[in-house]
């Protein structure tokens, strides 16, 4: 049986890609080999007695993988009352970075600009109307990969509050106060 190892770093370190291959002959997608400039490959042989391998002669050139980014929360088509907090959850990994966090992430609304920075962000005082929330993952070789949602921030519902004088004369004026109505519209 054969097994197949992969270095990204000149053979200081290996990593097992596939095991217990009956055959010598493998197809293996560049896509799962991290990226590099001095990547080999390893064979290791066995008979179950006898053991052998043999490295690659010469490093190779794989190229750097961007990042894959998910946007968690909102849905897509997600809406919110203005002034509500909108919550923002996302994650991003890289083949030769692993998990993505802090700055290398960033939130961004095509309305509002950027929003923040990070795998959770509470984003607050949105203006009304659709917005396309973007999520921009950038590894530490600069290659960076976006996803989006669209998220609808609606009118904040009109909630009417009117003080009336609790004592009217027949033939009086009732006067309204309307000052502690909330919301968006015409009162």
């Amino acid at each position: 049986t054969y097994t197949l190892f992969y270095s990204n770093d000149n053979g200081q370190s290996w990593e097992p890609l596939e095991s217990a291959l009956t055959t010598p002959l493998i197809n293996l997608p560049i896509s799962r080999l991290r990226g590099g400039d001095q990547a080999l490959l390893r064979i290791l042989a066995t008979d179950g007695v006898n053991t052998s391998q043999d490295d690659q002669d010469a490093p190779m050139t794989i190229a750097q993988k961007p990042p894959e980014v998910r946007i968690l929360t909102p849905e897509d088509g997600a809406q919110i009352a203005r002034g509500q907090a909108l919550l923002l959850r996302g994650q991003a990994t890289d083949l030769e970075d692993g998990a993505l966090d802090g700055n290398a992430l960033e939130w961004t609304s095509d309305r509002q600009g950027i929003l923040g920075r990070g795998r959770l962000l509470s984003a607050s005082g949105l203006s009304r109307g659709l917005h396309r929330v973007t999520l921009r993952a950038r590894d530490s070789a600069g290659a960076s990969t976006t996803t989006a949602v669209e998220v609808e921030v609606l009118a904040t519902p009109l909630v009417v509050q009117a003080a009336v004088d609790p004592v009217v004369l027949i033939g009086g004026t009732l006067a309204l106060d309307g000052t502690a109505s909330t919301g968006e519209g015409l009162l």
